[in-house]
């Protein structure tokens, strides 16, 4: 019994905690175990990816230098030099010059037709020659020849044909030129044909100064045709020639090439008014039936042509000081006028005396083929002493890809140059 009570009471005693008496090692050997614990796990990157992709990189960006470096390209824009001249100055030309100095022009020939319709007043009896286009051909010499207004041509039918003006056959070449009917009526509207010139019979020139038509001729009429006022008659011829000459002068501008001028006012006329273009139709009575007369007008214009370039170089010659190769050309020929207001028949001269006035713009030619290839590889802190060499060159402007590139391209093929105009002066 009281070793009972004696258990209890000792075992209800509270008791103090043990401390712990760890040895230094097992101490260390649990802390580390701890800290293994609460590390995060190591993931281990596998090394050999890592160095593919960094080499693969750097290989990437070598390519890309070397294709830029290959590709490399370089552009130049380039405002050549001028000078604005006042000008009022005399030329000389020639269409067939003995000198290769001289000027050239040359005489573009244009024919057309306009037609009309006016109220008829009545009729009367009228006799037409038949009309059309021949070529003149010259095979006799190399020289021009001339042959006067008048001048006879034979069809292969017997019908005689006369020019309307003095005709000049180029040298071993050929004109086309107007004729009309030696007689009225219907018989001298023939057919395509060929011509001789009586003129010519027994000489050495008559077979080989000869004609050729290409297109019927029309016209030839004898009867009665209806007739119109004289006021509507002059109204019409006024009409007609105004239109006429727009429609020549629009066809000259599709004729000329890149280098060609023509200059406003630069031509003269031929025209032919006919007041019974529909000869045949009578009207059955007087003005008020509706019926009306048509009229036509056909015409020629010779157009005096430059080459500009030769044209240039003639008039710099006597305004600029010390031009030489490439030269100069004039950038804004719209703004100059020639006379040629004294000269009355074109056919009939070779040689014009020409007065140019305006204020011109002369332009410095720039070989652009020479300067690429005076560039090619050249450092790119050397250029602008390459520029020294061509006076024609006011300023430039430089770029060159890629920018870290240190010298102009090897091949001329990448160098593109650019011509700009300075359009203060």
């Amino acid at each position: 019994m009281e070793r009972k009570i004696l258990r209890d009471v000792v075992e209800n005693i509270p008791r103090e905690p043990r401390p712990s008496f760890l040895s230094r090692e097992r101490r260390d050997e649990r802390k580390g175990k701890v800290l293994i614990s609460m590390e995060a796990p190591r993931v281990e990157k596998p090394k050999g990816n890592t160095r593919w992709f960094v080499l693969g990189a750097i290989l990437v960006i070598i390519i890309g230098v070397v294709l830029l470096n290959h590709f490399a390209s370089a552009s130049i824009t380039i405002t050549p030099k001028v000078e604005v001249i006042k000008l009022d100055s005399t030329v000389k030309a020639y269409r067939s010059p003995e000198a290769p100095h001289l000027l050239v022009y040359n005489l573009l020939e244009v024919h057309g037709e306009e037609l009309d319709s006016l109220p008829a007043q009545g009729s009367k009896y009228v006799e037409r020659k038949a009309g059309g286009k021949i070529t003149v051909y010259n095979d006799y010499s190399s020289s021009p020849l001339r042959l006067i207004q008048n001048t006879r041509f034979k069809s292969s039918d017997g019908k005689i044909f006369r020019s309307y003006n003095a005709i000049v056959v180029p040298g071993k070449g050929s004109v086309e030129i107007n004729v009309v009917a030696d007689s009225p009526g219907e018989a001298s509207n023939v057919a395509p044909s060929n011509f001789t010139l009586p003129g010519l019979a027994g000489g050495a020139m008559y077979d080989k100064v000869y004609a050729r038509s290409k297109t019927p001729f029309t016209g030839g009429f004898r009867g009665d045709v209806n007739v119109v006022s004289e006021s509507d008659l002059a109204k019409a011829k006024t009409n007609l020639e105004s239109k006429l000459t727009a429609k020549l002068l629009t066809e000259v501008a599709t004729k000329l090439n890149s280098d060609q001028i023509f200059f406003p006012d630069s031509y003269v006329t031929s025209f032919s008014f006919n007041e019974f273009a529909d000869a045949g139709t009578v009207a059955e009575s007087a003005v008020g039936d509706g019926k009306t007369q048509k009229v036509s007008m056909a015409g020629s214009l010779y157009a005096v042509v430059f080459d500009g370039n030769e044209l240039a170089k003639s008039l710099a010659r006597r305004e600029l000081a010390g031009v030489g190769e490439p030269g100069v050309y004039i950038s804004n020929w719209e703004e100059l006028a020639i006379d040629l207001s004294h000269y009355d028949n074109m056919m009939e001269i070779s040689e014009l005396t020409i007065r140019v006035t305006g204020t011109a713009k002369f332009v410095w030619r720039i070989d652009e083929q020479d300067l690429k290839s005076s560039l090619a590889s050249v450092a790119k802190n050397k250029y602008s002493e390459i520029f020294l060499n061509y006076s024609s060159i006011d300023r430039a402007e430089v770029k060159i890809h890629p920018f870290w590139r240190k010298t102009f391209p090897d091949e001329i093929e990448r160098i593109s140059v650019r011509v700009v105009l300075d359009e203060t002066k």
